[in-house]
């Protein structure tokens, strides 16, 4: 189990600058199961990156730019294929190739009753 300080630790390795100097705030990670070195981290902007970890670095990151949702609320990887599940504050839901971070699939959920 991850103790308080390394989750400190490690959100201050995930957290990364934009070109403007703004920090974007991790909010979800999730292990990828075929690649032990790999994550895939969804941010407070609604950015979603691909880290590897013994590097340290972002391999590659993706924004939809058709849903410029505010918050990634959870990110999930399927266990034996390579697709991965984000899904956000408004409601969507993103799929994902995990190698590539590249959208395959994008649905946007509505709340009932509304039209």
């Amino acid at each position: 189990m991850i103790q308080v300080d390394e989750k400190k630790a490690l959100c201050n390795i995930l957290e990364h600058r934009l070109d403007s100097g703004d920090a974007v705030i991790p909010t979800s990670l999730t292990t990828l199961p075929h690649e032990d070195n790999k994550i895939i981290v969804g941010y407070k902007n609604g950015e979603i990156a691909l880290w590897d970890i013994e590097a340290s670095t972002i391999v590659n990151h993706f924004k939809n730019p058709d849903n410029p949702a505010d918050y990634i609320t959870k990110v999930l990887a399927h266990k034996s294929s390579s697709l991965t599940f984000a899904a956000s504050r408004d409601h969507s839901v993103q799929f994902l190739d995990s190698k590539s971070v590249i959208l395959l699939s994008f649905l946007e959920l509505r709340a009932l009753g509304e039209s």
